[in-house]
């Protein structure tokens, strides 16, 4: 499940690195959830590491599109995203959408 501002952000274009907690997860698909709707798309690339490592200067508008710098984008995630740290190994999920439609799952 993500939440209703970063679904948006991804339906819309502006996002295209998903970050969560954790080593990677296997496949190449990625699902996107959000209440009764479904996004679906093709992870092109993943990087695992630090997440002061993952998120930088050439990519954190992609992770968080309304991040002012790297620093903005890095509390958004410790906070907001609800992992309530920033320490421990995340993994950045760059993604291409196969729809920009979502679908209807109930």
């Amino acid at each position: 499940m993500v939440k209703k501002e970063n679904f948006e952000w991804i339906r819309s274009g502006g996002k295209h690195i998903e970050v969560r907690k954790g080593k990677r997860m296997k496949g190449d698909v990625a699902t996107f959830l959000c209440s009764k709707w479904m996004l679906k798309g093709k992870i092109v690339k993943t990087e695992e590491g630090k997440l002061l490592n993952i998120v930088n200067s050439s990519n954190f508008k992609d992770v968080i599109p309304i991040a002012k710098n790297v620093e903005d984008a890095i509390s958004y995630i410790e906070k907001k995203e609800i992992y309530g740290t920033r320490e421990g190994i995340f993994t950045a999920y760059y993604f291409k959408l196969t729809s920009k439609k979502p679908k209807i799952i109930m």
